[in-house]
């Protein structure tokens, strides 16, 4: 029997021990295409280990599609000369309503990575009708898709995604394997990093994501704890921020349309500039809220940079127009689209994956020096 080949040693996990046992001996031919596995206690007894340690060992192959359950029958082995060839990507709304400028850009670029690889790329979003992920559920059982990309994961989406036949990566602030994450420490660091350049000491900051009243409750912790290392980090730094120049968006109100995040904006700029004391800074995230900002700073006539520095957020292929000079905090959307898809690729190939973060960066961004370019 193909059990009796292991000896699980103590060094390491007895699950990465059996994964890449069974791995293995499927792709060398030992154990052929079409027979069907011990049963997992079967296999715990004759490798001394617990029989959960061979449930999570089986449970990759099978998203790797080196092995099929078939209910009533068994654990099968499947075809090992099989392709990543079609890849399911899902969104929580379809992107012909109105959509944020990253999902926009994110999606594109998914589309056009996979399609080079001469990988499909079919895309799911919910609406009144069936549902888009039982849709996905019934695809990826019958190995008619062989990962998913899942640009926004919630934490009360992950437990089912957890539970799939196929690899998937997802952007989560979860600390699971296979996410990508900003580094919300790098945005912190190049916005404080902006304000020194141009010798600017009082912040005021418009957000359109939301911060969270009960983030235990909300699931919310690493989103509200980006608010209090941002405010820690200004205080550390000796720049005065005050409750009254920050405008973020409350947890219960919903931008679904472009004009909601233009007013959002709109009506934050007038906020702050009536304070009695205004900042000589201002930094404004994400890039959908830049219009309604642009047009508030210029019907109130603000001296941009004399009175006020710019400091904006922007995704880069995004080409924000600018009319004032401004500091641009800009994420990388290619390599957002690259690492999710390379993580699905490398679940799939059998490779271990783990979380990967990205920094941001800092343009300056005038544009008339833009033009002289030109």
């Amino acid at each position: 029997m193909i059990t009796e080949a292991l000896k699980i040693e103590k060094r390491s996990s007895a699950r990465s021990q059996i994964s890449n046992y069974l791995r293995d001996a499927i792709r060398r031919g030992n154990i052929q295409v079409g027979s069907k596995l011990p049963t997992t206690q079967e296999m715990a007894n004759n490798w001394n280990t617990p029989v959960a340690n061979v449930h999570a060992a089986l449970a990759p192959l099978v998203k790797e599609g080196l092995l099929i359950r078939k209910q009533g029958v068994g654990t099968i082995v499947n075809n090992v000369d099989r392709k990543l060839e079609t890849v399911a990507v899902y969104l929580k709304q379809n992107l012909g309503q109105y959509y944020s400028f990253f999902s926009r850009l994110l999606m594109k670029k998914i589309q056009e990575k996979l399609n080079s690889m001469n990988i499909e790329c079919r895309v799911f979003f919910e609406n009144n009708e069936k549902s888009a992920f039982a849709q996905i559920v019934d695809l990826a059982e019958t190995r008619q898709i062989q990962g998913l990309i899942v640009p926004s994961a919630d934490r009360h989406l992950l437990p089912e995604l957890q539970k799939l036949p196929v690899p998937f990566s997802c952007m989560s602030s979860a600390r699971v394997k296979n996410r990508v994450e900003h580094r919300y420490s790098s945005m912190i660091d190049l916005v404080i990093e902006s304000m020194r350049h141009h010798g600017r000491s009082r912040l005021g900051i418009i957000c359109g994501i939301s911060d969270c009243i009960n983030p235990v409750e909300s699931g919310e912790q690493e989103r509200h704890k980006f608010y209090q290392d941002f405010f820690t980090a200004l205080d550390k730094a000796g720049i005065d921020n005050r409750s009254e120049w920050n405008v973020i968006i409350p947890s219960s109100h919903d931008l679904c349309e472009s004009d909601r995040y233009n007013h959002f904006a709109f009506e934050a700029i007038n906020k702050i500039w009536n304070s009695p004391e205004k900042p000589d800074a201002l930094y404004v995230y994400p890039d959908d809220l830049i219009m309604g900002a642009l047009l508030a700073i210029t019907t109130l006539n603000v001296r941009v940079p004399d009175d006020l520095h710019l400091i904006l957020h922007r995704n880069s292929g995004y080409d924000v127009l600018c009319p004032l000079p401004c500091t641009f905090i800009e994420n990388d959307v290619d390599f957002i689209a690259d690492s999710l898809i390379k993580l699905v690729e490398d679940q799939f190939n059998g490779i271990d994956v783990s979380g990967i973060e990205y920094d941001y960066r800092i343009v300056e961004y005038n544009i008339l020096k833009e033009n002289e370019r030109c």
